[in-house]
This record gives structure tokens, sequence and C-alpha cells, in this order.
């Protein structure tokens, strides 16, 4: 059975998989049904087969298991638990090299939102070294990898995180292991979109959505149409991404914040509205600020705008991000008719952009800066 359901999993039919998986009680079935679980965001379920594991089997190693109830615990938003867990797993001095580069990758999931995107790229980028070193060709260095991607796409490490999705592919490649190529090229193409390279990205976002849907891989199909979502509102395709971002809402992905933005861009501010207490399916998401901007910029309150915006903390992510948050502070405060202060919010939006290429986002301030009357700075 364990034999089946592996090599199901190697040829990409994770749902046959998971029912050889689900036929047996051997510790290696009841990894993988683990694994697979969580894949189809499963993750209640995943955590609870997490535990039998733990309670059947008290005398194997289960370092491994407990990693991944870190990643469970995180995804079920209890992330002061994940990181209380990673902490007390971390403590232990038994721990392999190996196995401390698994607990630092998934730690570094709840310390972006604890902490920071900086501080997780600097603890996944820790682990990625240490893998180099001690499993050069594995697959715990090709999940590292893959998390550097997305980590240094949000802090602005964006040529180290274009590095990490190079040697990621190369890797993926070398040990075929193509159910992972959905979830690289979804980060991959997170990076392409958010430093600003919308054709390139929306190649791979394409080629992402095709492979997680021969996969089956719900979780990954929901994070990559909540990118797509994304993008398509960054090109203007407004009507396509409220239709995206809905899809994306239902896998999982996409939270309430974002389809409002969507939805008040298209018009639609009764239910943009509405949508902002919807679900949350990123907790303390580094964009929810912005898209709660743009939703009432739209429905005429830019007095609560402001308010969303100052409570934001605008340094949560990458220069762009900065960048895009003073510009809404800039078109909240003309709307309020400080013309002097919005000039000067504006100026401090194109000072973001010094530091990086994105001319998309350049040219919209540009924009801006012609509606406003004023000039760069």
């Amino acid at each position: 059975l364990e034999q089946a359901a592996l090599a199901s999993q190697r040829l990409g039919n994770p749902q046959r998989a998971l029912d050889f998986a689900s036929r047996g009680q051997s510790l290696g079935l009841l990894k993988l049904r683990c694994e697979l679980l969580a894949n189809f965001s499963e993750f209640e379920e995943a955590l609870e087969v997490s535990r039998r594991i733990c309670r059947e089997f008290p005398q194997q190693n289960l370092t491994s298991i407990r990693t991944d109830q870190v990643h469970l615990l995180l995804q079920l938003g209890l992330l002061q638990d994940s990181a209380r867990l990673a902490a007390k797993l971390l403590s232990d001095s038994r721990l392999s090299s190996v196995e401390r580069a698994g607990l630092l990758v998934r730690q570094a999931m709840s310390t972006k939102y604890l902490r920071g995107y900086q501080a997780a790229f600097d603890q996944c980028a820790q682990a990625v070294t240490l893998l180099r070193t001690e499993a050069p060709h594995s697959r715990q260095l090709l999940v590292a990898l893959a998390n550097q991607i997305g980590l240094g796409a949000l802090s602005g490490e964006w040529a180290a995180s274009a590095a990490a999705a190079a040697e990621a592919t190369q890797l993926c490649e070398r040990l075929v292991l193509p159910q992972y190529l959905p979830s690289l090229n979804s980060n991959r193409a997170f990076l392409l979109w958010i430093s600003g390279q919308y054709a390139e990205a929306e190649k791979v976002l394409q080629d992402c959505l095709r492979l997680s849907q021969e996969q089956a891989n719900d979780y990954v199909k929901g994070i990559s149409l909540w990118n797509y979502g994304r993008w398509q509102l960054a090109t203007g395709q407004v009507a396509e991404a409220v239709a995206t971002l809905r899809s994306s809402l239902e896998l999982g992905g996409a939270s309430g914040p974002d389809l409002a933005e969507a939805l008040a861009l298209a018009g639609e501010l009764e239910e943009a509205v509405v949508q902002l207490d919807g679900v949350i399916n990123e907790a303390n998401c580094y964009s929810h600020p912005q898209s709660k901007a743009v939703v009432w910029l739209c429905s005429g309150e830019p007095g609560r705008a402001l308010a969303e915006l100052d409570d934001a903390d605008p340094y949560a992510a990458h220069p762009a991000h900065a960048a895009r948050h003073e510009l809404l502070r800039a078109l909240s405060h003309h709307a309020l008719g400080h013309a002097g202060r919005a000039a000067h919010v504006l100026s401090e939006a194109f000072r973001h952009l010094e530091a990086g290429p994105h001319e998309p986002l350049r040219a919209e301030l540009r924009v801006a800066a012609c509606l406003l009357g004023t000039e760069k700075a």
C-alpha cells in the first residue's frame, strides 16, 4: 500500500495516493496521509492524524511530524501556538542540522506575522544555508528554497528570491518531484508580479493554475488564483479579478478584503463593504489595510481610508508596498482637501521606489501626480 501511495504521488495523482494511504495504519502510511491531507487543505484532519502518530509511535523519531504540526497550527490560525511549538522543538540540542533547518522553515511562516517578513526571510535563508551543506540534493532543501522565494518577494529581497527560484526549479527537475512544481511556480509568479514584471508573471501563473488543476491540489490552486486575481487587479482587469478572487476565496486562498477591493473598483460597493468583514484565510496579511483603504476611497469616505492606512505599517513588506501605501494616503489627503499634505506624501511614495525597479507602479504614481496637480519631488 505504501509503495502504491508513493508511486501515485510521484505520478501526480494525490487523490489516488490518499486513497491508498487511508487503507493502512502503518507509520509510513499515516505520515503520508498527514502530508496529503494538508495538501488538500484538510488541516484539522491532518493535525489529528499527526497527533495520532505521536500517541501510537512514541518510541520513533517524530521530529518531522512535530515539525509538520508547527505548519498545521499556523494554517488553523493558531499563530502563537505554532510559534511556541517551534521554539520548544528548536531548543532540543539533539536535533540534526537537517531537522533544525526544517523547523526554521516552519517557524518562519509564523515569524512573518509576529516579527515581520525580513525576520522570516532571514530564518529561511539560515535553513537554506544549513541544507546546502548537509543535504544539498534533498526535498528539504527544495521546500526551504520555495519558501525563500515567497519571503524574499515580500521582504524586498528580490535578487535573492529570483536566485532561489532558479535553484529550486533545477532541483525539482533533478529530484523528479512534479508535485512541487505548482507551489514553486506560484511563489515565482508572486515574485514576478510583485516586482512589476507583469507579462512574465502571467505566463507562470497560467502554467501554475494548469498544473494545480491537473494534480487536484486545491490549496496551491487557491493561492495561485489569489496571486492571479491580484495580478489582474494590478493590470486593470477588474471584472476578471472579481471572478478569480471569488474562486480563490472558496478554496482558502484569498480573503474577504482582497475580494472587497476588486468589488469596490468594479463599482459593487455594497458587497465590497460586506466583504471587508468576510472570511480571512491569510491572517494579518500585509496588503489588507490597503485593500480596505481602496474600498473606503471608492465609497467616498477618505477619512476612514486614511484611518486604515495610519493604523498599518507601511514598511511591513517590500518598497513597492510602501510606495502604494503612500499613494493611497496621498489620494485620501487630496479627497479631504489637504492639497499640500497630499503633495508631500506623494513625494514619499516616489522615494520608496528609488531602491529598485518597478516601472508599472512608478507610472501609476506619475498619473497620480498629474491628477493631484503636483510634481515628483
